[in-house]
């Protein structure tokens, strides 16, 4: 539930609530429950008896709801399933009891995709907290999209009550009601029984499914493991897609491995021959990048430093630096005391059972990922299939990046050596040519050929002349050819579509003004600072869209770079970033540099130059 919905837990005598029934009670109500409200112990009788007569699940979830909404004088009643993967509540079945028209497919379907609403700290696990609450979904422009439908449907006020499932799941029973309509200790304990009466006939029905047909059972679990599976790998792949950087997508695969598997740490390992280094981990709860491994502040233990720095490869883990390697390997560190700091500190932390996938690619042995366990908790097959699947795009992911960075320094290398080539050629050459001249202009000086000296330093600086030129034209080489040719604008419009063209991310350019040729170094700087910024939000800021606009004006030029991602961490638009390079770019043509940030709304780089000078 989002900014202005409002919920509270029911409050009712002390009397009635001491007749609910506790973990384990058997089914139906204490005695006590509803002695003062006899109308609802009957109609809770009667919908127990619908339940246990229903043929299906669905029309189980059918009579319970309509139930509900008749005992409870409700005009709409819903049933939410939680989505343990995505974390949200999913609209499985609605019930109308108003005369006005059946709502349509459109308006409930983003309710069936998910919305997310609290739990309010109601749902432990235990049968015993499964306690009615009233929702009260107010106006607002942040609400979700149940709470529009029920401002749109005139019925704000809902009462709900979690709902215990088969396999460990949990669902939601939802009223709607009008504001005014008040609410009764005895409806509360109504539909807390009705709830639990849900819960009881459902698990019963999917016994008795699973029993009299296993196979058809065996194949409809196969198919949620399939869909599951998929699911949890489209994410990662989307994540990757989202961000577009390895950097970004690595932890983030972690992460979506730690929710899936609910494991008690993960380990995401890099090896290099004999030596591995822990690049990114899942551990208290959070996922930790390399750089944080790094730094190891408090509370975070100091080994972990060591192992993001690098450490020597156990015995345990030989496998992963072989090429051939593909096989993922159940390990029990029952040994937490050995020499090695991995098998030490997550046996220690999370569990001793280790499931090991090694990561390798075309041959190439790239590392591991390690998941780790209590002992009681085994793993199961999909698990471990999920697991291998992860690998295999992780195996990926690092394989490309691998293949990225060479290509990164086979570049590098090319134009060092063609820079080396250039100047061997010409300022190297031109500068031996006026030594010689000015050794011969001294032999000249020394014999008195005064004539022959001044022709030779004439010759010299014939020479110096032409390798200045020569430097001069290397520079201009090493500019950029469009800003060189055309101006700030065109560079500017150029730099934006490529990096639409290798990133993922959205730039759109907006011009204002007339754009006057600047100093060639103004222009120079500007273009960096641009460049700079669009590499940022690119790398860090996890954005979709980025706005670039250059405007010129009676108060001078201003460019403007503004994403829509995260913003900058804290204490990042003093260092760091490459924010201190573009603040120094700014004062060299005397600009100012101004960077605003909020956290999860984005962050804008302004430059202002005045034009005058």
């Amino acid at each position: 539930m989002k900014n202005g919905d409002r919920q509270r837990p029911i409050q009712f005598p002390s009397q009635a609530g001491a007749g609910l029934s506790g973990p384990g009670a058997a089914p139906g109500l204490h005695p006590a429950s509803l002695t003062h409200w006899p109308g609802l112990a009957a109609a809770l009788l009667t919908a127990r008896q619908g339940l246990e007569a229903a043929a299906t699940e669905e029309e189980a979830l059918r009579l319970a709801l309509g139930a509900a909404a008749r005992t409870l004088s409700a005009p709409y009643a819903a049933f939410w399933q939680l989505n343990r993967l995505s974390g949200k509540l999913c609209l499985a079945e609605w019930f109308q009891a108003a005369a006005d028209p059946p709502l349509g497919n459109g308006q409930l379907a983003p309710l069936v995709h998910g919305i997310e609403l609290p739990w309010a700290g109601l749902i432990d696990g235990t049968g015993g907290l499964q306690r009615a609450t009233v929702a009260l979904h107010r106006e607002g422009p942040a609400l979700s999209a149940w709470s529009r439908l029920a401002g749109a449907l005139r019925c704000p006020l809902e009462p709900w009550v979690p709902v215990r499932l088969p396999d460990r799941g949990w669902g939601r029973l939802s009223l709607l009601r009008a504001e005014g309509h008040a609410w009764q200790p005895g409806e509360a304990l109504f539909l807390e029984a009705l709830a639990r009466e849900l819960g009881w006939t459902l698990a019963d029905k999917r016994l008795a499914s699973a029993q009299h047909r296993p196979a058809e059972a065996a194949a409809q679990a196969q198919a949620r493991e399939q869909a599951h599976v998929t699911a949890v790998l489209q994410e990662a792949l989307d994540s990757l897609d989202g961000s577009g950087d390895l950097d970004e997508f690595v932890p983030t695969a972690v992460g979506l491995v730690a929710r899936a598997l609910e494991p008690g740490a993960v380990a995401l390992l890099q090896v290099r021959e004999q030596r591995c280094r822990l690049q990114a981990a899942w551990l208290q709860g959070r996922v930790l990048r390399h750089a944080e491994l790094l730094s190891a502040e408090p509370p975070l233990p100091a080994l972990l430093r060591g192992m993001a720095e690098g450490f020597q490869l156990p015995d345990r883990l030989q496998g992963c630096a072989a090429p051939a390697s593909s096989k993922s390997q159940l390990v029990d560190h029952a040994d937490a005391a050995g020499p090695c700091p991995l098998e030490r500190f997550f046996a220690t932390e999370a569990g001793p059972l280790a499931l090991q996938v090694p990561l390798a690619a075309a041959g190439h042995a790239l590392g591991a990922l390690c998941i780790y366990r209590r002992r009681e908790r085994a793993y199961t097959p999909s698990e471990i299939r999920l697991a291998e699947a992860f690998g295999a795009q992780l195996s990926l992911a690092l394989r490309a990046g691998q293949l990225a960075e060479q290509a990164r320094r086979v570049a590098t290398l090319e134009e060092r050596t063609r820079l080396a080539r250039e100047m061997h050629d010409t300022l190297a050459q031109g500068f031996t040519g006026v030594l010689m001249q000015l050794e011969v202009a001294d032999a000249a000086v020394t014999a008195h050929r005064i004539d022959r000296a001044r022709t030779a330093i004439a010759t010299a600086m014939e020479l110096a002349r032409d390798s200045l030129g020569e430097a001069r034209r290397a520079v201009r080489a090493l500019r950029n050819p469009t800003l060189e040719r055309r101006g700030l604008a065109d560079a500017l419009a150029e730099l934006c579509a490529q990096l639409r063209g290798s990133t993922f991310l959205g730039v759109a350019l907006e011009m204002a003004g007339t754009a006057p040729r600047l100093d060639r170094h103004a222009e120079e700087q500007v273009l960096r600072v641009a460049q700079e910024a669009l590499v940022n939000v690119a790398k860090h800021a996890q954005a979709r869209q980025a706005r670039v606009v250059l405007g010129f004006g009676p108060q001078g030029l201003l460019l403007q770079v503004s994403d829509d991602g995260s913003g900058l961490p804290p204490n990042a638009a003093a260092a760091g970033f490459g924010l201190i390079g573009m603040r120094e770019r700014a004062l060299s043509i005397g600009a100012t540099l101004e960077i605003d940030s909020v956290p999860g709304q984005g962050t804008t780089v302004s430059l202002r130059m005045g034009l005058g000078g």
